[in-house]
């Protein structure tokens, strides 16, 4: 029985080779697991308020916690041992994170500024001020060079993240700046804001590469094509549109969606863009012409979680009307309903060969199912409240749901048996995370 926590469990997380289990709470700790045996493998104290994020360095040597009292903390996650605390936050740490090759650690705040540091030794850095309201995004570009801040003061800013010096102040929203992503070649910036548009720019200079405007509400979610061709933006004004980030004209508005847009994601070779909403449907468009390939319809509630196999041929979504429902993505024909839940699916997710697919419920179960046929593989029972969120092991080996009745639940996929419950916490157990998952995320 693993012990500890007397708060709700803000963040799960695996380490990169899957051999640990990371779990941050608002109990003001961060605790270790083997996902293995379900032993723990010890409790990190320090922080003295509730720690907001989690993350392990690329190569798993390291793991740094983020928290509202102002700090990011260090830790040696092979032993428990504290490699240091990076004090300088005059305002509640909101997001880390570790550069490509893990030599940087950039922590953004609501006192305004990012902060760099030294992994290895816990050195600052350096402070990146300038902006003037909460830093609510922070984001390395691809090969490590640039570093991007987004605010809630309208603007984005770009950093030299070796020195510290500032690369410019991208200025133009009306609106705070929701989101910031790079291409994937690096060569271009794209900011979604809730003034309604979203904004392209060139991070080598700062120069403006665009507006894009046309949603009449604010910009929920933007993303990149796999190969850097195309630029989806989610709005709620229940469209998704489509831009051409070199020239930043549009490619087309994708109209049908009776409610605002959560989410929207490529899948992975790019051949189909499909979106969720509140509207209780996911579409399924060509992002090479904008038209539409299909309505997912049949649930009779809103649309909670929506997933890609690895292989990108499948689809699979859950919802309030407590079933699952899978879709060959390429022919948008359905492969099933999957019934048996008794309340809503709230989580699905595929096994890292694509050969499994669970899904997480509010009727207190995790159910599994072989994804190609659709046919029951067996239910997980044991969770004495609503299953909250699942995810497998990166080897596939395991299986980890965490339920409303404070608990994860670790469990065998190939036969079904449990391999321990790892109790402690005093409150839902919101989250559970491995490396390499890919889904729509949800956007509040």
């Amino acid at each position: 029985m693993l012990e500890g926590h007397s708060g709700p469990v803000i963040a799960v997380v695996f380490s990169p080779d899957g051999q640990l289990l990371a779990s941050a709470s608002d109990d003001n700790t961060v605790r270790l697991w083997d996902p293995a045996t379900g032993a723990s493998r010890g409790m990190l104290e320090g922080h003295s308020g509730l720690v907001r994020a989690v993350v392990f360095s690329p190569d798993g040597q390291l793991l740094a916690s983020a928290s509202v009292d102002n700090t990011v903390r260090l830790w040696d996650p092979a032993t428990g041992a504290s490699r240091g605390m990076l004090g300088g936050h005059s305002g509640p740490v909101r997001a880390v994170v570790f550069s490509p090759d893990g030599q940087l650690l950039a922590s953004a705040s609501d006192d305004n500024t990012v902060r760099l540091w030294d992994p290895a030794t816990g050195a600052s850095r350096g402070m990146l001020e300038g902006h003037s309201g909460p830093v609510l995004a922070v984001v390395f570009s691809p090969d490590g060079q640039l570093l991007a801040s987004a605010s809630d003061d309208n603007t984005v800013r770009l950093w030299d993240p070796a020195t510290g010096a500032s690369r410019g102040m991208l200025e133009g929203h009306s609106g705070l700046v929701r989101a910031v992503v790079f291409s994937p070649d690096g060569q271009l910036l794209a900011s979604a804001s809730d003034d309604n548009t979203v904004r392209l720019w060139d991070p080598a200079t700062g120069a403006s590469r665009g507006m894009l405007e046309g949603h009449s509400g604010l910009v929920r979610a933007v993303v990149f094509s796999p190969d850097g061709q195309l630029l989806a933006s989610a709005s709620v004004d229940n469209t998704v549109r489509l831009w051409d980030p070199a020239t930043g004209a549009s490619r087309g508005m994708l109209e049908g969606h009776s409610g605002p847009v959560r989410a929207v994601v490529f899948s992975p070779d790019a051949p189909l863009l499909p979106s969720a909403s509140l509207d209780s449907s996911v579409r399924l468009w060509d992002p090479a012409t904008g038209a539409s390939r299909g309505m997912l319809e049949g649930h009779s509630g809103p649309v909670r979680a929506v997933v890609f196999s690895p292989d990108g041929q499948l689809l699979a979504f859950g919802c309030a009307s407590c079933t699952v429902r899978v879709w060959n993505s390429a022919a948008a024909a359905s492969l099933g309903m999957l019934e048996g839940h008794s309340g809503p699916v709230r989580a699905v997710v595929f096994s890292p060969d694509g050969q499994l697919l669970a899904s997480a419920s509010f009727d207190n179960t995790v159910r599994l199912w072989d994804a190609t046929t659709g046919s029951w593989r067996g239910m997980h029972v044991g969770d004495s409240g609503p299953v909250l969120a699942e995810d497998f092991s990166p080897d596939g080996q395991l299986l980890a749901s965490a339920s409303y009745d404070n608990t994860v639940r670790l469990w065998d996929p190939a036969t079904g048996a449990s391999r321990g419950m790892l109790e402690g916490h005093s409150g839902p157990v919101l989250a559970t995370l491995g490396p390499g998952y890919r889904s729509l995320p949800r956007h509040a």
